[in-house]
């Protein structure tokens, strides 16, 4: 069934809920490859087996508030718990830093503040 992402919301310190998002990106889960290609594959096809994983980055971008920057600016670089949750109740639970922090500033639009946390372990979805 399709989902809006009205009614999404993201939380910082496990229950610190940020107002006025706009959007929300999930975790970029990848995996590296690990080449285990011979010299002697007759297929002469490289072959490989998957690595380590990487919870990868959570985004979001809000409407700028000073008091949420002085906030946000101030944990940069501090494990913490975050957590984006739909409107259906599911819900991405990472642990993390904030690793990027800028406002854009538009001349004909709104001045947003944009974050980027990197996921240090396993991120966990919940239903």
């Amino acid at each position: 069934m399709a989902e809006k992402g009205y009614g999404a919301k993201f939380f910082y310190n496990t229950t610190t809920e940020l107002a006025n998002v706009i959007d929300i990106s999930s975790p970029q889960i990848d995996v590296e490859d690990i080449d285990t290609s011979v010299m002697l594959s007759t297929s002469q096809y490289r072959t490989f087996i998957a690595g380590w994983k990487d919870g990868g980055e959570v985004g979001l971008t809000m409407q700028y508030a000073k008091a949420i920057t002085n906030t946000l600016q101030s944990r940069i670089g501090t494990d913490d718990t975050f957590v984006v949750e739909f409107s259906d109740g599911g819900k991405w639970t990472v642990t993390g830093y904030i690793k990027g922090f800028t406002e854009e500033i538009d001349i004909d639009g709104l001045v947003t503040s944009v974050v980027t946390v990197k996921i240090s372990g396993v991120p966990v979805f919940t239903v």
